[in-house]
């Protein structure tokens, strides 16, 4: 998705702002959308707190290593499935467009330590990405439902 920010850059006048922005206008529905396309229930899931954090602690000039500004993570924790929501956004020079892209992962199979990660397609999951995707002990598991 491609998203003009053009007024938000110009009505919100700190960073804090802009990203918080970000976040109500392309990041969130984005991933709602995402969700439900998996056919999962968008209230499940919940932000990801470290990716937040680095969210908010990244100036706008910086980039990721694959050339996005930011990564958001919404995640969902069962007893037996891990499903994770990411949304990658890039920034244009001038922070007057905003592109996302939104991907879902579940990983199967972790409590009994053969963990297999599944990518949702647009209809159907896939086997992928690799198994070390994202270590489990990024995930809150706290909040296991």
């Amino acid at each position: 998705m491609i998203f003009d920010f053009s007024r938000e850059v110009k009505t919100l006048t700190s960073e804090r702002e802009r990203k918080e922005a970000m976040i109500d206008h392309i990041v969130r529905p984005e991933v709602e959308k995402a969700i439900r396309e998996a056919g999962l229930n968008p209230s499940y899931f919940i932000l990801n707190k470290a990716s937040e954090q680095e969210f908010f602690n990244r100036s706008f000039s910086d980039t990721q290593e694959d050339g996005s500004f930011a990564s958001m993570y919404y995640d969902w924790i069962t007893p037996d499935t891990l499903y994770r929501c990411e949304c990658r956004i890039e920034l244009s020079w001038d922070l007057l467009t905003v592109k996302s892209e939104t991907d879902m992962y579940r990983m199967e199979h972790y409590t009994e330590g053969k963990p297999e990660w599944k990518y949702f397609n647009g209809e159907d999951w896939e086997v992928g990405p690799e198994d070390d995707f994202f270590p489990i002990t990024d995930l809150e598991i706290q909040r296991l439902q």
